[in-house]
């Protein structure tokens, strides 16, 4: 059983991943009714890894995303349909990776920050929160807003 690291708010996708991950959906001729559930799938994945500590850009950290849709009694279809969300997800990391410059100020987690931000440094937007691993660009995870 994976066990939770700490409480935190549901998180809302950037505007940008959203609208790569929509585009996405279209391309794969995903019927516009399951929209909102494959969106839904790949924000439970988001936050099941920052919850979780599981690196949302690694593959590896899938399993374990689909072996607590198991014990939270989805059914096989409801598993099958988040892996192919989060299979588009995967697709997208790879595209923006190659596109985007490494952070150098992340702490030893990976984790960086974009504090008052109007430059789009991730591919994503200013202020936001994304993470590098092993000199890897990966996409946000969570947007900042400026306060």
């Amino acid at each position: 059983m994976i066990r939770r690291k700490r409480s935190l708010i549901m998180l809302v996708i950037p505007t940008l991943l959203q609208a790569r991950f929509e585009n996405g959906l279209r391309k794969k001729q995903v019927p516009n009714n399951l929209h909102g559930t494959y969106k839904k799938w790949l924000r439970y994945y988001l936050d099941f890894c920052r919850k979780y500590d599981f690196p949302n850009t690694k593959k590896e950290s899938f399993p374990n995303f689909i072996s607590k849709l198991n014990e939270k009694g989805q059914t096989n279809a409801q598993r099958e349909q988040a892996a192919k969300s989060i299979s588009l997800y995967y697709e997208i990391i790879e595209q923006v990776s190659h596109k985007t410059p490494t952070c150098k100020h992340a702490d030893s987690r990976g984790w960086a920050s974009l504090e008052n931000s109007k430059t789009d440094y991730n591919g994503f937007g200013g202020g936001t929160l994304f993470f590098v691993l092993n000199g890897m660009r990966a996409i946000s995870s969570m947007t900042i807003k400026n306060m």
